[in-house]
């Protein structure tokens, strides 16, 4: 049976254990989490094997496009470990086309003041929408993480908080997230069913 993939709310989930048991991780857990820890966890992976073993769960489990993003991933992973170049991707950008028989249509400029407001969110800040938060308890303390605006060099921002107050806050990477919750189960919430009232540089989306 195939499942959705890259979606942390599916409750009936596939599981690996002996491949949990063998390499610590159950390659399922992040191939039906979210696009970002998914490519994450795969960018991250150092044993031949171990990606062998994704590719073996992904094939399982998933299906259509998702298959063919997860299977994106895993092999340009194996291209770095193997040292093999990867292809670089088409230029999307169109080529000139002559309408009148000689004369070449260039693309017309984008206007000025076209840029992205600054409610949307971090272009690398895919594992959450703008107006979401990522609420994760740890010990005695909650993690609540908003991606940033695109203006930000970090996609996220964590604050962690105690008893009503704020602790420590700082940013992460796409890399830094996958990290700090992949043992934990987070959870998505829209910003304004939290507590701490936002960052300044929380991307909301028109949430207040």
């Amino acid at each position: 049976m195939t499942r959705k993939a890259f979606n942390p709310d599916v409750g009936d989930r596939a599981e690996f254990p002996k491949l949990k048991e063998q390499y610590g991780e159950d390659p399922a857990r992040f191939l039906q989490s979210s696009k970002d820890l998914a490519e994450a966890r795969i960018a991250g992976i150092q044993s031949r094997e171990l990606l062998e073993a994704y590719r073996a769960v992904a094939k399982q489990i998933l299906s259509g496009g998702d298959l063919d993003e997860a299977m994106g991933y895993i092999d340009e992973r194996e291209r770095e470990l193997t040292g093999e170049p990867i292809t670089p991707e088409p230029d999307p950008t169109p080529e000139p086309i002559a309408t009148d028989g000689g004369t070449v249509a260039e693309p017309e400029p984008e206007p000025e003041g076209t840029t992205e407001p600054s409610g949307h969110r971090h272009p690398d800040a895919t594992a959450l929408e703008a107006g979401q938060v990522l609420v994760v308890d740890v010990d005695d303390t909650t993690e609540f993480v908003w991606p940033q605006t695109p203006e930000c060099d970090a996609p996220y921002i964590l604050e962690i908080h105690a008893d009503g107050e704020q602790l420590d806050s700082f940013t992460l990477s796409k890399r830094d997230l996958f990290s700090r919750v992949r043992h934990d189960d987070p959870a998505k919430q829209p910003a304004e069913d939290v507590a701490p009232d936002a960052p300044a540089t929380a991307a909301l989306g028109g949430v207040e």
